[in-house]
């Protein structure tokens, strides 16, 4: 399924394996805090590799010519980690490749997880109201709502208009497969895609910890 976006020639396809060189390079300068990009390159590959073997998502590049320009992930299913993916992901490897190469990626994220921990008492409303939350969306409106996943821009092509098109083109395929709402999830300090976000329509729902939850409804 292509389509066609603009004179400029942009077009949307489905991801393939020849896409992974091009995807991991977008993820590392997207993605500076992550330990599965900041790692060893054959590890962020073998987790590209696991969205193109998994069943339960969707993953879409937005090109020009040849020029990846950014890509997007459909969770199909809100817990999309399926048996067959999980065996394709190594994560004691990745774990510890990531310790070894990007010792200082790794200890921060540690910090933060601890000040998150410390954090955690004094919002635990905020975390038990987000937790029923999740939990809602195993009854019958599951089958209604799309998680978007992880979406990202190359470092050239930033204010240039491609995240809002990536975003119209992968809400008019929620559509295409009958969903009714979208639920992403984005992290407090991302400024950018928070503006991104709200622009678009989406409405923040809740918070936890570092992240903030936004819903749209598809009309």
């Amino acid at each position: 399924m292509n389509a066609n976006l603009s004179e400029n020639e942009k077009t949307f396809r489905l991801v393939d394996t020849a896409d992974i060189d091009s995807i991991v390079e977008i993820c590392r300068a997207a993605f500076p805090k992550v330990v599965r990009w900041q790692g060893a390159r054959f590890v962020a590959k073998k987790w590209c590799k696991v969205w193109l073997h998994s069943l339960s998502n969707e993953t879409w590049v937005c090109v020009s010519g040849r020029v990846i320009l950014g890509f997007l992930v459909l969770k199909l299913n809100q817990y999309p980690a399926s048996k067959e993916s999980q065996e394709h992901c190594p994560r004691l490897l990745i774990r510890m490749s990531a310790l070894m190469i990007c010792p200082n990626v790794v200890l921060s994220r540690l910090k933060n997880m601890a000040i998150s921990y410390m954090r955690k008492n004094k919002h635990r409303s905020a975390n038990e109201s987000c937790d029923a939350e999740a939990k809602s969306s195993n009854s019958a409106e599951e089958r209604k709502v799309i998680w978007f996943g992880p979406m990202a821009v190359s470092l050239d092509k930033r204010r240039c208009g491609i995240g809002t098109e990536l975003l119209r083109f992968a809400e008019d395929r929620a559509k295409v497969l009958g969903y009714e709402m979208i639920k992403l999830s984005v992290d407090n300090c991302n400024e950018p895609a928070i503006t991104l976000y709200e622009k678009i329509g989406f409405t923040r729902t809740s918070a936890a910890k570092d992240q903030l939850y936004y819903t749209k409804l598809l009309t």
